[in-house]
């Protein structure tokens, strides 16, 4: 009924003030801000900084391998990527829940503690692999999570289907992260990386922590 009827930014504005208003008296203000990457979405924040920085997560589908829509890690993953460079210049980017029993729950899991947004799920009752859960919260329940958005590296702005290493950077705090990814329409990749991958690392000396072997390089 709104189309043709009202001007957009200021049908935005009425519609964010409600919801903001309803938000703030029942949660707190705790939300995020879903499907808003539209200027008359995000020029109407309200108190609540996070906000979805990709398309919905859908559950794995057998036989499919780069269809967004058919629950392909590397394609969501590589657009919540890619959508943080200008989002996370104003919030909390959200890369959506995730099921732990996914084929390729390491990939979504990891990304998502990489960067600094919320981490939730939407599991099968039953089908929880609580070895990865584990691996992503702290003994008391908390998720481990980023102080920074997980970026692109800057030499991975524009490569996107390129077969090569999809690289990522944040930070726990003044520690750089570095996410390495084969995030192509392709079984292998090949490439390099380096500790000034990381933007806006200090430091000349570098000890490199491999989560997946345990091995620690100077």
């Amino acid at each position: 009924m709104a189309v043709n009827t009202y001007p957009i930014m200021n049908l935005s504005e009425a519609i964010h003030r409600a919801v903001y208003r309803s938000v703030d008296k029942h949660f707190g203000g705790a939300a995020i801000n879903c499907m808003n990457m539209t200027a008359d979405a995000y020029l109407n924040f309200g108190n609540t900084p996070v906000a979805r920085a990709v398309e919905d997560y859908f559950p794995a589908s057998k036989g499919k391998t780069y269809n967004l829509e058919e629950g392909n890690a590397a394609a969501h993953v590589l657009q919540a990527v890619y959508n943080s460079l200008y989002f996370g210049q104003m919030v909390i980017p959200d890369f959506d829940m995730f099921e732990s029993h996914h084929p390729d729950a390491v990939f979504h899991a990891l990304a998502r503690t990489l960067n600094n947004g919320p981490i939730y799920l939407t599991d099968t009752p039953g089908k929880q692999n609580f070895d990865i859960l584990k691996r992503i919260t702290f003994s008391d329940g908390k998720s481990i999570r980023a102080t920074a958005p997980l970026l692109p590296t800057d030499d991975c702005l524009f490569q996107v289907q390129a077969p090569r290493l999809f690289k990522t950077y944040s930070f726990a705090g003044s520690t750089g992260l570095l996410g390495l990814f084969n995030a192509a329409n392709a079984e292998v990749v090949s490439g390099s990386f380096r500790p000034a991958d990381v933007s806006g690392i200090r430091g000349e000396r570098f000890a490199l922590f491999d989560y997946f072997s345990g091995k620690v390089t100077l």
